[in-house]
């Protein structure tokens, strides 16, 4: 029974579900300027690790033949989990986390939450089924970033209009916040393309590149609340960033998969610092704190699970 349920948490991918929660987070802080648990912050975080380890259930049963060739270990591969259930596991979390939209959406009498959960699981569903071995594979995964990103913030709308009678804040600052995330990941998406070959430092370069952009984009462009000082805030930025990105740079100076790989690994759990500082831009340090708390928690994971 034990190895059991460790197959499907290693199926799963269990150890990156903190960096998922961490987005959504922060999307909701940055629109409410408050992190604080609701009702549909609650079902979107839900929703949200749903669609997350529904993709990764997914993308193991598309790429079983793949992985058994690079002997990656993975659980269909050591035939600890069936092809068919990953997939029935899968589409069983698409449609557990469409439910959970759409009853919200009953609640609020607005569908806005479950078209961005269905255009998730669908743009899901596009890369793990078709595309991600194409160019526009590490888009479309930046894309379901920041659609994860919106779930947070469209939960913070609703929750503010329906709960508080408020009128949200400029929306747009959610929009470039989700943004940066996007880019981030789509550089890092690029750099563990090569997760299994190594070698070659190009297109590493090129990843970390992009990744390294989006901080700069969050640094310069993010609008700066008038009592936060500008400067010390592209300081923490930069750093958190520089956390972030730490481990692609070790895999570019020594380029072996397990270099790459282990860069792969800390640069998803920095997903988790750069949400926290964004957090703490919009909501305070005390929002800030209550996403850095995932961050332990996906590295006590990453000890039992690798992150990929």
């Amino acid at each position: 029974m034990v190895k059991k349920i460790a197959a499907y948490a290693k199926l799963l991918r269990l150890s990156n579900a903190p960096t998922a929660v961490a987005d959504v987070w922060m999307g909701y802080a940055v629109v409410s300027g408050e992190l604080k648990p609701t009702w549909p912050l609650a079902l979107m975080t839900v929703a949200s690790l749903c669609l997350y380890h529904g993709g990764m259930a997914l993308n193991d049963a598309n790429d079983a033949e793949e992985d058994a060739r690079d002997n990656r270990g993975r659980p269909i591969e050591n035939e600890q989990v069936s092809r068919n259930t990953a997939y029935s596991l899968a589409y069983g979390l698409f449609t557990l986390a469409i439910l959970l939209s759409f009853y919200l959406c009953i609640l609020i009498a607005g569908f806005e939450l479950l078209f961005i959960t269905a255009l998730l699981c669908a743009a899901i569903i596009a890369y793990n089924s078709r595309y991600k071995p194409t160019v526009a594979g590490p888009f479309l995964m930046a894309f379901c970033r920041f659609l994860n990103v919106q779930l947070g913030s469209s939960a913070a709308v609703f929750t503010l209009q329906t709960f508080e009678g408020k009128a949200p804040a400029s929306l747009s600052d959610a929009y470039a916040a989700a943004f940066v995330i996007g880019c981030y990941v789509l550089g890092l998406t690029l750099f563990a393309r090569h997760e299994t070959a190594g070698a070659n430092r190009v297109p590493l370069l090129i990843g970390l590149s992009i990744s390294l952009a989006a901080i700069a984009i969050a640094a310069t462009t993010l609008w700066i609340p008038p009592s936060v000082n500008p400067l010390s805030w592209r300081l923490m930025l930069v750093v958190a960033g520089l956390f972030s990105v730490r481990g692609m740079v070790a895999g570019i100076l020594q380029p072996t998969p397990k270099n790459i790989g282990r860069g792969v690994g800390i640069a998803i759990q920095g997903l988790v610092v750069i949400d926290a500082t964004l957090a703490t831009l919009y909501a305070g340090p005390v929002a800030g704190l209550a996403i850095l708390a995932l961050l332990p928690v996906t590295m006590l994971l990453a000890r039992w699970i690798p992150q990929t």
